[in-house]
C-alpha cells in the first residue's frame, strides 16, 4: 500500500481552505505532534488565539 507522505517544510507551504465555506485561512504556521505516539496533534494556522 502506498502512502502520500509529506515533510514538515513542505506542509508549512500548503494553504488551509475552510471546507464547509471555502474560505482561505492561510499557511500552516507551525505543527504540534505527539512524538511517543506518532501523531499530528493539531496545525496552528495564522490568527489562531493561544490556550
Amino acid at each position: 500500500m502506498e502512502e502520500n507522505l509529506h515533510s514538515i517544510n513542505s506542509m508549512k507551504n500548503m494553504e488551509i481552505i475552510d471546507i464547509n465555506n471555502g474560505r482561505k485561512i492561510g499557511f500552516i504556521i507551525d505543527i504540534k505532534i505527539d512524538c511517543e505516539n506518532d501523531k499530528v496533534l493539531s496545525l496552528v494556522l495564522p490568527g489562531e488565539s493561544k490556550g
